[in-house]
């Protein structure tokens, strides 16, 4: 590695891309001046992109990916492919990952894990998960010295800003595009709505705190695509808030589903884009993080985290 600056490759110049790449690029960064852009890789390099330097541009992140010039490789693509080829591709390298692609990980984490490990590589993904919080570091660190004994928690911003919306007598459709435009939800919502998102959130946290092989499958899923303005009255009349809630248990079911929270319950308290999590420690008892859950800045923030760490 450069004893100047770290060489960085960053796949994706998306919402969460972007924001990385801005952020690097202010002045007042703590990582301004540490790190050399080496290249991004976009889906599109025609399309006009308010990228802050005129870096190389390519549409082949597994080839930017394997470039001897690159130290440390940053992935904000999103989706299960081309981001696996691009990932196995750096850390066959040798070469350092820093991912916010629950999907991928869900699907391929400890794979891409064990290929880390054999070439002496660390892969980092604090940003797959609830964006801002540091669950991942958290998790680390209560298993390294206490049992996790249960997880629950609202770790989809995109859902519990639709479900606030709700709440307001918009619609379903309506606010799934207000969530778009605002920029916590993607092109394609659907994950978000139908659950999948936060599974795949759940699986990783599930596998962090309970050394546990679970996959996706393993989930009992419930979406919030059929809920109405009425469902969300109807939760306000009971005493309680309509949430979408990931739940793990040591040794028992996981589940995802929308729930009528208490208004007292600590899971109540996430707006629009937030986050809330509760980890329950057989000694350490109950920690909360709460947090913004979704958006460019959130999330990359939690990128730069995983950054200025390697």
């Amino acid at each position: 590695m450069d004893q100047d600056r770290i060489r960085l490759a960053v796949l994706g110049g998306g919402t969460v891309g972007g924001a990385v790449l801005h952020a690097l690029a202010a002045s007042d960064h703590p990582l301004h001046g540490e790190v050399a852009v080496m290249g991004v890789a976009v889906r599109d390099v025609d399309r006009p992109r308010s990228l802050p330097s005129p870096w190389v541009c390519t549409n082949d992140p597994v080839w930017l990916a394997g470039r001897e010039d690159v130290d440390v490789v940053v992935e904000a693509m999103g989706g299960v492919e081309p981001a696996r080829s691009a990932v196995e591709a750096a850390l066959r390298r040798g070469v350092d990952v820093v991912t916010a692609n629950k999907a991928l990980l869900a699907e391929h984490g400890p794979a891409l894990q064990q290929l880390a490990e054999r070439h002496g590589a660390v892969l980092r993904f604090e940003a797959a998960v609830a964006a801002a919080l540091p669950i991942v570091a958290l998790l680390r660190t209560a298993v390294a010295g206490d049992r996790v004994l249960r997880i629950e928690g609202v770790l989809s911003g995109t859902a519990n800003h639709v479900l606030g919306l709700l709440e307001d007598g918009v619609e379903l459709d309506d606010a799934v595009r207000d969530a778009q435009a605002a920029g916590f939800a993607e092109a394609d919502p659907s994950r978000d709505i139908d659950g999948r998102d936060t599974v795949d959130k759940l699986v990783l946290l599930a596998r962090l705190a309970f050394g546990a092989t679970v996959a996706a499958e393993d989930v009992r899923r419930r979406g919030i695509g059929c809920l109405t303005p009425l469902d969300a009255a109807a939760a306000r009349i009971d005493g309680g808030r309509l949430k979408l809630v990931a739940r793990a248990e040591r040794g028992g079911a996981l589940q995802v589903g929308p729930e009528v929270v208490a208004a007292d319950d600590p899971l109540a308290s996430a707006c629009g884009p937030g986050n809330v999590v509760r980890v329950v420690l057989e000694h350490g008892g109950e920690l909360l993080l709460h947090g913004a859950g979704a958006g460019g800045g959130a999330t990359a923030s939690a990128v730069l985290r995983d950054l200025g760490e390697l």
